[in-house]
């Protein structure tokens, strides 16, 4: 497995498992951000994966946009799109806008969790 594949992969579970953490302590605003990110590191090991043409603009221009993240995950199929989406509103609403507490984010949770069970496999697979 490409390295880059691997980093993203490994960050993906990463921000998940620290979002569990801190959603025991009940840190609504952490693990929004936590919860978020590791869904934009599943998009970016799964876009590389495929070589998609966002991965291709997002080498060239240096670094991924929210647009080019959005679309991404959009190709990848619904369980993406929809993680996609939960994340998004995690980060905007959880994170930026302080407006969720901790049971708004485990509703959330529930389509964000498919694409993360999907790393442990991925990263199953070796080099």
């Amino acid at each position: 497995m490409e390295d880059r594949v691997r980093r993203h992969a490994k960050l993906t579970i990463s921000m998940y498992e620290k979002g569990l953490r801190l959603a025991r302590r009940g840190n609504a605003v952490q693990v929004s951000e936590k919860f978020y990110k590791a869904v934009e590191e599943g998009i970016k090991a799964l876009a590389i994966a495929k070589d998609t043409e966002e991965t291709r603009r997002a080498l060239k221009r240096r670094g991924w946009s929210t647009k080019l993240l959005g679309r991404a995950a959009a190709r990848l199929g619904p369980v993406v799109r929809h993680a996609w989406l939960s994340g998004y509103y995690l980060h905007v609403e959880g994170f930026h806008e302080a407006r969720l507490d901790v049971t708004d984010v485990e509703t959330l949770l529930e389509d964000i969790e498919p694409l993360i069970q999907e790393f442990p496999n991925l990263l199953d697979q070796g080099p």
